[in-house]
């Protein structure tokens, strides 16, 4: 069975983007899986944060907050349908888990035009 549209973006969002250590890499993943007025929404922000360029920035701050190998790692497989997708995640180092949350992505002229991250608490 093939995946729909918002689940096979997550996970290249998840796997291609926010998991890319090169940034040009990261870059054009990027402008194939993000609507050029997306917008992000995070759980310790109250701002909006939008457009490619401050998801390319985004990324690259968080991501630089994390040791060097860390990694999302999706779990199961993403699910979407009517637009909407959704994926859960771990984030991994070295083996051990150090955070878990989940992506819902909302989709339109098959590109994210939406996101919203989810940091479960910590146990």
């Amino acid at each position: 069975m093939e995946h729909p549209l918002p689940a096979m973006l997550l996970e290249q969002c998840l796997n291609n983007v926010w998991n890319e250590k090169d940034a040009a890499t990261r870059e054009g993943w990027i402008h194939r899986v993000y609507h050029q007025h997306v917008k992000l929404y995070e759980p310790d922000r109250d701002e909006v944060i939008e457009g490619i360029n401050a998801i390319a920035s985004t990324v690259s701050d968080v991501m630089g907050g994390f040791p060097k190998d860390f990694r999302f790692v999706v779990q199961g497989s993403p699910s979407g349908h009517h637009g909407v997708g959704l994926a859960r995640w771990n984030g991994e180092s070295q083996g051990k888990v150090l955070l878990t949350g989940s992506d819902i992505i909302k989709v339109e002229d098959g590109l994210i035009v939406e996101q919203y991250i989810f940091i479960d608490p910590s146990t």
